[in-house]
């Protein structure tokens, strides 16, 4: 039995607002892996803060209803005003945790905020030395956290700098790894 020497796991990363996210988004629709994870998603307040929110990686994917959001942190201009790494340790380990079913896992995406979440680094850390099943997840090009920096430099990863240059030829090239 020969042995895949391709990593087993995609991690994108690039500036901000270059379309990241919207690049997993149309890697798993179009994707037949059966997936769980989490997805951020951000909604303003009346202060114009940016509450940050993690929900299951398959409600963002399949229609526009948002099932058991968990606030996990709010930001301010471009500082962090409040961490809740409990919520990470919590709902976020909760939601990658695969079943016997899962090939692919999401995590979109790792910055700053889950600094303190040591239960959920750990759950990555471990979740990145499987090889039976995938992940595909996004890392802030300005987060240098330890987390951030070992799925960087982790053997088992694939980082891919997204642009507005390659974004749209990135859909097939990732499925093509994810799905090989």
């Amino acid at each position: 039995m020969s042995k895949n020497l391709t990593p087993a796991h995609i991690f994108l990363t690039g500036e901000k607002h270059v379309g990241k996210s919207t690049l997993v988004t149309s890697i798993l629709a179009s994707t037949e892996l059966r997936y769980k994870g989490l997805r951020s998603i951000s909604v303003f307040d009346e202060n114009n803060d940016r509450n940050v929110f993690i929900i299951p990686a398959e409600t963002a994917n399949r229609d526009n209803s948002i099932k058991t959001p968990a606030l996990v942190g709010v930001c301010s201009k471009r500082h962090i005003v409040l961490k809740k790494p409990e919520v990470f340790d919590d709902v976020g380990c909760s939601l990658l945790e695969p079943d016997n079913d899962t090939q692919l896992i999401v995590i979109d995406e790792i910055g700053n905020m889950e600094r303190d979440a040591s239960l959920y680094s750990e759950k990555i850390y471990l979740l990145l030395e499987r090889n039976d099943i995938r992940i595909l997840g996004v890392v802030q090009k300005m987060a240098h956290t330890e987390l951030s920096d070992t799925i960087r430099n982790h053997p088992n990863v694939r980082m891919i700098e997204v642009n507005e240059e390659n974004r749209e030829s990135l859909v097939l090239e990732v499925l093509d790894n994810l799905q090989s």
